[in-house]
């Protein structure tokens, strides 16, 4: 268990299944939980980031 420190904004570009790119901007707790998501799709893990 430990601290992470993470952005409070998150400005993401994604394609949805039609293959169409939207970009919105995410504030507050969203940003948490998908920073978080964002590190294990680029392999890292709590253990790495913890301060």
């Amino acid at each position: 268990m430990g601290l992470v420190e993470r952005p409070y904004k998150i400005k993401l570009e994604y394609y949805d299944e039609n293959k169409k790119k939207h970009t919105k901007t995410f504030r507050g707790f969203e940003t948490t939980v998908l920073s978080h998501e964002m590190y294990h799709l680029d392999g890292i893990l709590h253990i790495d980031k913890s301060i």
